[in-house]
């Protein structure tokens, strides 16, 4: 919040604005007007449809951003079925109690500071573009993978005596 009082304005129509405010204070002469002040006023409805419209006519439009939109919606439902599938595992795949399954969500956030520190500090020594994205991607959905074999009752063989 305190970003909002202590960085300067730098939206031009309204640097333009507080200027010929304060020039019509100091001379006295109401010639001095901005162009955002000449604009007429929209009403609720315009609002409304220029706030919430906007984005789905541009999803609409651009096929790239339906594939993105896609795409990270696939991932977003991994990584929350991930968080549906914790508590099953460790719980009646390892017997633990509720409690201590719990614990077994704090690796996740750790591990994701950890991820963030090594990717952030290997994109100051590349010199190439790094996709983030595609980085966590591919580590979440190995995180992903690796639950199901985690969690595989491994089946002990006899050893043939013969």
């Amino acid at each position: 919040m305190g970003i909002v009082f202590t960085l300067p304005e730098t939206y031009a129509p309204i640097i333009l604005l507080e200027k010929a405010k304060r020039l019509r204070k100091e001379t006295g002469n109401e010639n001095y007007y901005a162009p955002i002040e000449k604009m007429e006023a929209l009403s609720f409805a315009k609002r409304v449809n220029n706030v919430l419209g906007r984005p789905f006519l541009i999803l609409i439009r651009e096929p790239m951003l339906i594939a993105i939109t896609i795409y990270m919606s696939f991932v977003y439902g991994c990584l929350y079925l991930l968080f549906e599938a914790y508590p099953i595992v460790f719980t009646e795949g390892h017997h633990f109690n509720a409690g201590i399954s719990g614990l077994m969500f704090l690796p996740l956030p750790i591990g994701g500071l950890i991820a963030v520190v090594i990717v952030r500090s290997s994109a100051m020594y590349v010199s190439t573009c790094v996709d983030i994205p595609v980085h966590s991607t591919c580590w979440s959905s190995t995180l992903v993978m690796s639950v199901p074999w985690k969690n595989a009752h491994q089946t002990q063989y006899p050893l043939n005596s013969a």
